[in-house]
């Protein structure tokens, strides 16, 4: 799976994350330093991003 992000500022991550279905602590490593507590996330209904925030 390819995770990616896009910021206001046009900044953009785009990295491989896991093979198969992710896990909410791949999510952690690899947004915990680029998302900010105030951040509004916009994703899907998959449990990985639920339990994520």
């Amino acid at each position: 799976m390819v995770a990616t992000a896009l910021d206001r500022y046009g900044n953009l991550i785009i990295e491989p994350l896991c093979k198969g279905r992710m896990i909410h602590k791949e999510l952690e490593r690899l947004y915990k330093w680029h998302i900010g507590e105030s951040a509004i996330l916009c994703t899907d209904c998959h449990k990985s991003y639920i339990k994520f925030v």
